[in-house]
C-alpha cells in the first residue's frame, strides 16, 4: 500500500495567503521519508491542494535532510507532478555527495519556473498536484535512506490560470492594433 498523505491528515498547512495576483501555498514536510527510487509503494507522497483556477510558477524549499548509512545526500529527489507531462525534479543537496552515515544538510532554495523555461505545473482536476519524495538509488529498497528532520518547508507561489476568454481579448485587441498602425 503506497503511503498517501493527504494533506490536511499528517502534513499541515503552515500558511496560505491569496489574492488577486496569486497565492502562497507553504505546507510542513517534517518527517517524509525517503525510500529507494521512484515509484516504490513506501515513498511518501503528498497530495496538495491548490487554490481553483491557479497554477505553480515558483518553488521553494528549506529542507533538514537526514541521510542513513550508505545514501548519499543528493539522491534525495522531490518530484512534484501536474496534469500532462509536467514533472519538476528537486534533489535539494545535489552537491552533496559521497557516502555518509547519518549526515544531516540544511538546504533551501527557491525556482521561478519561467526563468529556469518550464511551464508552469497546472493542478489536475481535482485542484491537486502530487508531491512524491525518493531516493534516485537503490541502496535498500526495504528501508528509507533518508528523511525530513523538524523544520523542512515546501512553499509554492501561484498565478491564475488565464482564461480562454482573456486571451482571445487579448489576441483581438493585438490584432486591431497592428492594423491600426497600417
Amino acid at each position: 500500500m503506497f503511503n498517501l498523505i493527504r494533506i490536511f491528515s499528517m502534513i499541515t498547512v503552515l500558511s496560505g495567503f491569496q489574492s488577486a495576483m496569486g497565492s502562497i501555498v507553504s505546507i510542513n514536510i517534517d518527517n517524509a521519508v525517503f525510500f529507494s527510487q521512484r515509484g516504490n509503494p513506501n515513498n511518501t507522497y503528498l497530495f496538495i491542494d491548490i487554490p481553483l483556477n491557479e497554477q505553480i510558477v515558483g518553488v521553494s524549499w528549506f529542507v533538514n535532510l537526514t541521510t542513513l548509512p550508505d545514501s548519499r545526500g543528493d539522491e534525495a529527489t522531490i518530484e512534484v507532478n501536474g496534469q500532462g507531462f509536467q514533472n519538476l525534479f528537486i534533489r535539494p543537496a545535489v552537491d552533496r555527495f559521497g557516502p555518509v552515515d547519518h549526515e544531516i544538510f540544511f538546504v533551501n532554495g527557491f525556482i521561478m519556473l519561467e526563468h529556469r523555461g518550464i511551464d508552469p505545473i497546472v493542478p489536475f482536476a481535482d485542484g491537486q498536484v502530487i508531491v512524491s519524495l525518493y531516493d534516485s538509488f537503490i541502496d535498500d529498497p526495504d528501508a528509507p535512506d533518508a528523511w525530513l528532520s523538524p523544520i523542512s518547508r515546501l512553499t509554492f507561489l501561484t498565478e491564475p490560470i488565464p482564461s480562454p476568454g482573456v486571451l482571445a481579448t487579448l489576441s483581438l485587441t493585438g490584432i486591431l492594433a497592428a492594423r491600426r498602425r497600417r
